[in-house]
C-alpha cells in the first residue's frame, strides 16, 4: 500500500514538472517574440498634461488604419498576459514584415535588372534602323519597323528608348554612353515628329497619336526622355513634351468608361 502511494506521488511530481517545462518553454518563446518584433513596430507618443511622462507601452494601439488619435472610438488591445504592455495588432507586424522583405528583393533586384538590360541590348541592337523613308524627319531612327501601329511600331521603338535611357541615367560612364544617346536622340526624334501634331510621316506613311492606347505609347516616350533630358537638345525635348500634353489633352476629354475601344470599358 506504501509503496501504491510512493509511485502515485512520484507520478504527480513528474506531472507537475513537465506542466512547469512546457509553461517556462511557452513564456520563453514569448518573451524571444516580443524582444525580435518589439523594435519593428512604431510607437505612439502621448504627451501628458500632467509632469509624469506616459509610457510608450500604455499608448492605446488602434486596431485600423483609418483610425486617428482623436477618435473615441478605439478599440484596445487587451495588455499582454507575459510583459503587461499593449499587444501589437496583427497587420503592424505584417506591414513590418512585408517592408523589410520588400527592401530585400528591392536591394537584390537591382543589379539583376541592368544586367537583364544589358544582355537585351544585344538583341535591340540587330533591330536598329536609320529613317531613310520619304517623309521622314530628319536625323532620325527607330527600333523595330517603324509603323505608326502595331507593336513594332511606335510602341516597341518608345520601349526599347526606355531601356537604353536606363542605362544611361544607371551606367553614365560606361563606353557605350555616347552611342546609347544617340540612338536615343533620333529615337525620341522620330517618335515625336511622326506624332499627329508633328509635320512628318511614318515609314508607313501615316502618323499616330489620340488613339485607345497611345497614351501608354507616349508614357514610355516621356519617361525615356525624362530620365536623360539633361543630356538631349532642347528641341527634342521640347517635341517630346508638346505630344505628352497632346495625349494627356485627348486622355482627359473623354468620359470614363466611354467604350472607347469595341465598346470596352477603356
Amino acid at each position: 500500500m506504501y509503496a501504491s502511494i510512493r509511485k502515485l506521488g512520484k507520478k504527480r511530481s513528474m506531472r507537475r514538472i513537465a506542466v512547469s517545462t512546457v509553461q517556462t518553454r511557452k513564456n520563453s518563446t514569448a518573451t524571444l517574440r516580443h524582444r525580435l518584433l518589439r523594435p519593428m513596430v512604431p510607437t505612439l507618443s502621448v504627451q501628458s498634461t500632467s509632469s509624469q511622462r506616459v509610457p510608450e507601452d500604455d499608448v492605446p494601439v488602434p486596431t485600423r488604419l483609418s483610425q486617428c488619435p482623436g477618435s473615441a472610438q478605439w478599440r484596445v488591445y487587451p495588455p499582454c498576459q507575459t510583459h503587461g504592455h499593449a499587444r501589437r495588432p496583427p497587420w503592424v507586424v505584417w506591414l513590418c514584415v512585408l517592408g523589410l522583405w520588400g527592401q530585400m528583393i528591392a536591394t537584390n533586384a537591382h543589379p539583376l535588372y541592368l544586367e537583364a538590360l544589358l544582355d537585351f541590348e544585344r538583341y535591340a541592337e540587330t533591330h536598329w534602323h536609320e529613317a531613310t523613308h520619304s517623309g521622314r524627319p530628319p536625323q532620325s531612327g527607330y527600333w523595330g519597323d517603324g509603323n505608326s501601329s502595331g507593336n513594332g511600331g511606335i510602341r516597341g521603338s518608345c520601349g526599347v528608348a526606355v531601356a537604353y535611357a536606363t542605362l544611361v541615367y544607371a551606367l553614365p560612364e560606361a563606353p557605350e554612353t555616347r552611342r546609347r544617346l544617340q540612338r536615343l536622340q533620333s529615337a525620341l526624334e522620330y517618335a515625336a515628329q511622326t506624332h499627329v501634331t508633328g509635320a512628318y510621316f511614318a515609314r508607313d506613311g501615316r502618323r499616330w497619336g489620340r488613339g485607345w492606347q497611345t497614351a501608354e505609347w507616349a508614357g514610355s516616350l516621356g519617361l525615356a526622355c525624362l530620365l536623360v533630358q539633361h543630356r538631349l537638345s532642347a528641341t527634342t525635348v521640347s517635341a517630346v513634351q508638346r505630344v505628352i500634353a497632346d495625349e494627356c489633352n485627348y486622355r482627359a476629354s473623354i468620359p470614363p468608361a466611354f467604350g472607347l475601344h469595341l465598346r470596352h470599358q477603356v
